[in-house]
């Protein structure tokens, strides 16, 4: 059955848009309105999935409609993302207050908007009784990833490292404008936010950090006092909350929930030794199904990993323990622009951004649909996430780690070459 969504706003280029993306993407069922009374009045007949909504519209505004919406019990947990031009810091604590998902200004950028609505959609299918990750019901976090504590406090700044330095690596900031610059300059995989972060609020922080593309996988914790605890939880806009205690043992028994094995790979292994050759036959057969064109398992290169890339990966977890494999598929940029020329029929240089990112991502979501069918005809479930399509056009990326599994398709004829990576 498909997912219903509301889109409520007043400029109808925004709700095109959407529209496009939560139908093509998603196969979403959509019902869109251009004001706050009109949105009530659907939300009155009906229930919905999620809700996009713009605080500024005629009649009833959003901010009216989102009020409506927290104090009707049968409505009161709806994900709710806003789209706005508003950059005011009270527009934002206000929202943030009543309880949002995820914002995103306008105008809007296909790539950006199709990224938060995959997000919102793989949440709200969490919330909705989807996979769990963690004890805190959350992605897990593999040791050697990049964790962010932001502080005031120079003496739980300290705890955290002591006590969390073994499992990440941990960068400690103190204060909410340095925390921001440190993501837009590196983003990390996490983000722990606690109290006393000075000129940038704890929820305003969370809406720039949300904005940033790098962040789009990286998970945002509240640290907060007891008091704050359980509506930290309920807070969509946040991964997840912890206990603020200078206690070491009690903070590890919560934090540590948020960390996985160091070798998920190796541990599937063990579960299922076909695992590899799995994923060879899935990528031979689904980029064979795809491209039409027979492509030949060869080494990857340096040169193969130099250059712009786009890359697509869907999460793979286990259900009975949450352990979380990565699913990568990743190309050059031209190579991307070829496959998605090949899939969808057209010159490569017909192919638009996001027709190269939605390409990716579906032979993405294909492979791991093959792999989840052979876990479990091997008597093992795990559920897949939403594909994830981004642009990546740094440097050159350093090889996987030891515990991952690599191949990479080529075909030297057609022009392409395609990278897979579980880890």
């Amino acid at each position: 059955m498909s997912m219903s969504a509301l889109a409520v706003d007043g400029d109808a280029v925004a709700r095109v848009m959407v529209r496009r993306i939560l139908v093509r993407d998603f196969g979403c069922d959509i019902t869109e309105v251009d004001n706050g009374l009109d949105a009530l009045d659907q939300l009155s007949e009906k229930q919905f999935g999620f809700m996009l909504l713009d605080p500024e519209l005629p009649v009833i505004d959003g901010f009216q409609v989102l009020e409506a919406v927290r104090r009707a019990p049968e409505h009161e947990s709806l994900p709710v993302l806003i789209m706005t031009r508003q950059r005011d810091e009270a527009a934002v604590r206000k929202l943030a207050e009543l309880g949002i998902s995820d914002y995103l200004i306008k105008p809007l950028e296909a790539t950006l908007a199709g990224a938060r609505l995959a997000r919102l959609i793989a949440a709200t299918g969490k919330s909705n009784g989807g996979r769990g990750h963690s004890e805190n019901g959350e992605s897990t976090l593999r040791p050697d990833a990049t964790v962010m504590v932001v502080d005031g406090s120079a003496d739980f700044r300290n705890l955290f490292a002591d006590t969390l330095g073994g499992k990440a690596i941990v960068v400690p900031v103190n204060s909410g404008v340095q925390a921001l610059k440190k993501c837009h300059q590196a983003a990390p995989e996490a983000v722990f936010i606690g109290e006393e972060l000075g000129m940038l609020h704890r929820d305003l922080l969370v809406a720039e950090l949300r904005r940033i593309p790098a962040m789009f996988d990286s998970l945002l914790i509240g640290v907060v006092a007891e008091e704050d605890l359980e509506t930290a939880r309920r807070n969509t806009s946040w991964n997840g909350a912890v206990l603020r205690t200078y206690v070491p043992e009690a903070f590890l028994e919560q934090a540590g929930g948020f960390f996985g094995s160091s070798e998920p790979t190796s541990t599937m292994l063990q579960a299922y030794p076909a695992l590899e050759e799995n994923l060879h036959s899935a990528v031979e057969q689904v980029s064979g199904m795809m491209l039409k064109t027979h492509l030949v398992v060869r080494p990857a290169t340096a040169q193969d990993r130099m250059g712009p890339q786009r890359i697509a990966a869907v999460t793979i977890t286990r259900d009975e323990d949450g352990l979380t494999l990565k699913l990568e598929v990743r190309c050059a940029l031209d190579s991307a622009r070829q496959i998605a020329a090949t899939v969808l029929g057209v010159k490569p240089d017909r192919a638009k951004e996001e027709d190269v990112l939605s390409t990716l991502a579906e032979l993405a979501n294909i492979i791991a649909g093959r792999l989840q069918h052979g876990l479990s005809e091997h008597g093992i479930t795990v559920s897949c996430g939403l594909p994830m399509a981004r642009a990546e056009d740094g440097a050159p990326r350093s090889k996987a780690g030891d515990d991952a599994i690599e191949l990479l398709v080529a075909s030297e004829k057609a022009g392409i070459a395609i990278e897979v990576i579980l880890s």
